[in-house]
């Protein structure tokens, strides 16, 4: 990995920036016609990226290849939604024009390499940006491979760059160019993103962490919510800030809940990614390895009962469930990002919902239940960005996402998302 000093950081900013004031004349129809030249290029590319995906942090290739499938769907689909959004509205003597904030400085992370990236740059171009890149080190690989492609008539549209946090922190305060800075990442960071964006007048969008929690209740199809119980806490071995992460059983059903959960469990097939049979790949890093033992003993510390289906062995994560018993405030600040569930027991529904509510975070969470008036009633009452009824909160091109309290503020794809990239200049006539 080369790295990258404050000086080679600026020269790039430039360049994005000489870009951008020509990208942005183009109709919103040829900035889309040429968005969807390079999601052709990354659908081209992706059993090689899915591999890269692989080998630099550990994911599955079944799920690298989804994750690209995904991001060619946000290439092809967000940019569509901007032709009524992106419309100048004229008066007898006005208009209310869209305009760009100029270069986006998108810092990201490297649990979905691809998908965080161009998930934002769809947005980005279409609304008349150039990217600026701070990728994780973790997949320097990925991020020179989606640099590689994202470009037009030979000036590229997204440059990448390595730099530590001080000089991240200068760009923003500094660079009068950036306009806009985006961030996915751990809460504590995005704190001082959003000090540093405060201190220069600059927008930002976070999307931090989570610790989302789903409600299961007697009347249930029992065995379909295990089954996407089990399917969320495993999503990218574990390592997803959208993953469910905490299951709120009511007493009724937490026994069999908790027996079926643990078989499927046992049938997961953990393994080398790069083998299309394996579903939870190894950790990305040995460092999450030791947080996720801290946590466990943290959590077995404070009377928490673990039942280990796989342990911690070499660099694999274990998978198993924590169980808190009634202790529904239990860990609600700690965030596990490795494949392993908490559990909690409870008798009135909304005591729980308020102990969760309770909690720093609001990324996403749902319920399981038959009953319809009591699920809208629970999500009225959820303070989080996304509920699921039935099923886990899944990113969607089409929808808006992003979360409440320290998961964050602003939204990302969707119209309501692509709002977020543009301010509006009146323009009267005397």
């Amino acid at each position: 990995m080369v790295r990258h000093d404050y000086a080679e950081a600026t020269l790039a900013l430039s360049t994005l920036q000489n870009t951008q004031k020509q990208w942005q004349l183009l109709t919103v129809q040829d900035r889309i016609d040429h968005i969807l030249n390079i999601s052709n290029r990354v659908h081209e590319n992706k059993e090689a990226w899915a591999r890269l995906a692989s080998r630099e942090m550990g994911k599955p290739i079944t799920q690298g290849r989804a994750e690209i499938e995904k991001s060619v769907r946000a290439l092809r689909e967000i940019p569509k939604l901007a032709l009524p959004i992106l419309e100048s509205k004229k008066t007898a003597n006005s208009e209310i024009r869209p305009e760009s904030y100029g270069v986006i400085l998108s810092i990201q992370p490297w649990n979905f390499p691809f998908w965080q990236v161009l998930r934002l740059a769809a947005c980005a171009w279409v609304t008349g940006h150039t990217v600026l890149l701070k990728h994780s080190e973790i997949v320097d690989e990925c991020a020179q491979a989606l640099e590689s492609v994202c470009d037009w008539h030979g000036q590229k549209l997204l440059t990448q760059i390595s730099l530590n946090p001080e000089d991240v922190h200068a760009l923003i305060e500094n660079e009068k160019s950036v306009g806009l800075v985006t961030f996915t990442g751990s809460t504590q960071v995005g704190k001082l993103i959003a000090e540093t964006c405060g201190r220069s007048l600059k927008k930002s969008i976070l999307e931090l962490g989570g610790n989302d929690a789903y409600f299961v209740m007697p009347d249930c199809d029992l065995e379909q919510a295990v089954q996407k119980c089990v399917q969320t806490r495993l999503i990218n071995s574990g390592q997803s800030c959208v993953a469910g992460k905490r299951f709120y059983l009511h007493r009724e059903i937490k026994q069999k809940f908790t027996e079926l959960f643990h078989k499927n469990l046992r049938k997961v097939v953990r393994g080398n990614p790069i083998e299309e049979s394996t579903e939870v790949g190894p950790a990305a890093q040995p460092r999450f390895l030791k947080a996720a033992q801290a946590q466990v003993q943290k959590a077995r510390g404070l009377g928490a009962n673990y039942t280990e289906i796989f342990p911690f062995q070499d660099q694999f994560s274990s998978i198993g469930t924590l169980d808190f018993g009634v202790n529904l405030n239990a860990f609600e600040s700690e965030e596990i990002f490795a494949p392993i569930a908490l559990f909690y027991e409870f008798d009135q529904i909304d005591l729980s919902v308020e102990a969760v509510n309770q909690g720093p975070y609001g990324l996403a969470g749902g319920i399981f239940t038959s009953d319809r008036k009591l699920a809208d009633r629970i999500a009225t009452l959820s303070q989080v960005g996304t509920f699921t009824v039935n099923g886990f909160s899944q990113s969607d091109p089409l929808l808006p996402f992003g979360g409440t309290k320290q998961s964050g503020y602003g939204r990302e794809m969707g119209a309501e998302g692509l709002n977020e990239f543009i301010q509006w200049k009146v323009i009267r006539h005397g």
